[in-house]
């Protein structure tokens, strides 16, 4: 899990955000990192998400969606705008081939897959 942080400038810190991470999870099935001998996360344990993702629900509002969908489409990179421009070519049927698609989206932890799925249902859903 750790490699999921390995953007961190510092060694320790990805550590303390995995650490921080599993005890979120444990926390789910009401189970404490103390149970499996695992130390605890110092302060930055505490910030171990990789960026601010919209919560998306049914019950999101027009400009929500928008507002969402502009926020995260202004921070992607050029890879990342490449696969979402893909993949939506394919999804409005503005791609060129005529055969059914199937995509997979592949990295390193940290390069913003999720980010990119999350805007791709997004698009898909306005």
């Amino acid at each position: 899990m750790s490699e999921d942080y390995q953007n961190e400038q510092y060694g320790d810190a990805k550590f303390m955000k995995a650490l921080g991470h599993i005890r979120y999870i444990l926390a789910t099935f009401d189970r404490t990192l103390d149970e499996f001998n695992l130390p605890g996360p110092d302060a930055r344990g505490a910030d171990w998400r990789h960026r601010q993702l919209p919560q998306f629900q049914d019950d999101m509002t027009a400009q929500q969606h928008a507002d969402a969908i502009e926020n995260l489409g202004a921070t992607l990179n050029n890879e990342q705008r490449n696969v979402n421009d893909t993949v939506m070519a394919a999804v409005l049927n503005r791609d060129p081939t005529p055969s059914k698609k199937c995509y997979f989206l592949d990295g390193t932890g940290g390069t913003g897959e999720t980010y990119v799925i999350i805007l791709i249902i997004l698009l898909i859903l306005t």
